[in-house]
């Protein structure tokens, strides 16, 4: 018989390696031998076919052996893309932070403008009328753009 055909367990040996966790008799052959022996004692289940398989501690501990190794594979993959993301979400933060930054000074620039814009037509009103038309509000408390006629402009 295959060792794939009497063993229960999936083997997740790499190929070519033979000291993982394969079930033997006592005659060295694999299947459904019902003997129990092997080095410090083996351990028999009984296989899908009725017989016994017998694993010993050279196999086992080859097999956890190989285990602990794809564990530690996994965890050191699994830190690497860990480190990737966090880094990944740093540069987002510092790319969120300086858009945040570019807008509040657009912003700003936008008030001082309108501040300047305000101030040039009540000059040009009073140059125009002879006369101040009205009060040029300070652009501290003012968000975003009047609305409606100009302020310095009377109602008529």
């Amino acid at each position: 018989m295959s060792t794939t055909d009497s063993f229960p367990i999936i083997n997740r040996d790499p190929p070519g390696l033979k000291s993982g966790l394969h079930p033997t008799n006592t005659n060295g052959e694999h299947g459904g031998g019902s003997s129990v022996g092997g080095v410090f004692g083996g351990v028999s289940v009984g296989n899908s076919l009725g017989g016994s398989l017998q694993y010993s501690m050279p196999g086992i501990l080859s097999f956890l052996q190989h285990e602990w190794t794809r564990f530690e594979l996994e965890r050191q993959q699994w830190e690497v893309e860990k480190a990737e993301l966090q880094a990944r979400i740093a540069f987002l933060q510092g790319e969120r932070k300086g858009q945040e930054n570019l807008k509040n000074d657009l912003l700003r620039r936008i008030k001082m403008l309108e501040f300047a814009l305000k101030q040039e037509r009540a000059k040009n009103y009073k140059l125009k009328y002879g006369r101040v038309g009205g009060a040029v509000a300070s652009p501290v408390g003012s968000v975003g753009r009047s609305v409606g006629r100009h302020p310095a402009r009377p109602c008529r």
